[in-house]
């Protein structure tokens, strides 16, 4: 139960969003597109857990004296730096390498999302504006990435 504390599982929702593409396009009854949404909703989680975890090691210290956040795993001490950083390196590892199997330019918009997630846990998050733009800007890769592993136009309305 804690692993799945560490890794936020129900944030995991927001990986849906790779499935608005053939929703949009008309395609959501055909059944061919979910295996590889299924496991690119699986590689995008993995790598959400990632940057989460990573957001929780740079900000630990701070969410101690928090009161809803000195009880995540890390800031309350359950989870030790060592292991939350192990799990940090596993669950990125393990995301990449099936975004790689599934598709380059999948696997490419991972890595973009993986960077910009840096950037927002090392500090950027404490730009005004910015901030909002790296947050939607993971959702709009959301997008992208469903679009890239079913084949599937991008409408720019969307």
């Amino acid at each position: 139960m804690l692993i799945l504390k560490l890794l936020r599982v129900p944030q995991w929702v927001k990986n849906l969003f790779l499935f608005i593409p053939i929703f949009f396009a008309g395609h959501a009854l055909e059944t061919k597109f979910y295996p590889v949404l299924a496991l690119g909703f699986i590689s995008f989680s993995l790598i959400a857990s990632g940057v989460y975890i990573l957001n929780d090691l740079c900000d630990f210290k701070v969410d101690q004296a928090h009161p809803k956040k000195k009880l995540r795993p890390i800031a309350s001490g359950k989870v030790s730096i060592l292991k939350a950083r192990l799990s940090l390196v596993v669950v990125v590892s393990i995301g990449l390498v099936l975004a790689y199997f599934l598709n380059l330019n999948f696997f490419i918009l991972l890595i973009v999302y993986l960077m910009i997630n840096i950037g927002y846990s090392f500090g950027l998050k404490n730009i005004s504006i910015l901030d909002i733009m790296m947050v939607s800007s993971g959702f709009l890769i959301r997008i992208y990435s469903g679009g890239v592993l079913t084949n599937t136009h991008i409408s720019p309305w969307l």
